[in-house]
């Protein structure tokens, strides 16, 4: 019991952190883009060099951070690849060290940190965003037509 207090104030710097940090990628880090998730906390992403791998969500962000394709992360080196470097038997190569939000990639942009491989990326993500928003594919479309107003006078 004496831990929940201790958990409850680890989560919320954790969430604070990864909502308000302006994280930059340090030695042995880069940016990824998300290509699809593979169940299990491990996510296939690409790198700007266009290497396609596997990385592992660690389990200070499992139910707090939701990842989803398309996104952009900075990740590291995992540890496990440097273990099974020797023996080639490792398969997460990454680990993710921070999500990016909209604000975060722009800070990058300003400080000129991002990848030139995902800048157009960004761009077509944002606006298919705008787009798809408020499109619930589940109702039909209910469209009045003029004949129909007429006969409601009649």
């Amino acid at each position: 019991m004496s831990g929940a207090g201790r958990r409850s104030k680890y989560r919320k710097h954790v969430e604070k952190d990864v909502l308000e940090g302006l994280p930059e990628p340090q030695e042995g880090e880069q940016i990824v883009q998300v290509v699809c998730s593979r169940g299990g906390n491990l996510l296939e992403v690409t790198a700007p060099d266009g290497t396609v791998a596997l990385c592992m969500l660690p389990t200070r962000y499992r139910n707090l951070v939701y990842v989803k394709r398309g996104d952009f992360l900075i990740a590291g080196f995992s540890q496990q690849e440097f273990r099974t470097a020797n023996n080639g038997a490792g398969k997460v190569k990454y680990t993710v060290v921070h999500t990016l939000f909209k604000d975060q990639i722009k800070h990058l942009k300003s400080r000129l940190l991002w990848p030139q491989e995902f800048e157009e990326q960004v761009e077509v993500t944002e606006e298919e965003s705008d787009e798809t928003l408020f499109v619930n594919r589940n109702r039909r479309n209910l469209v009045e037509s003029e004949s129909s107003g007429s006969s409601e006078d009649d």
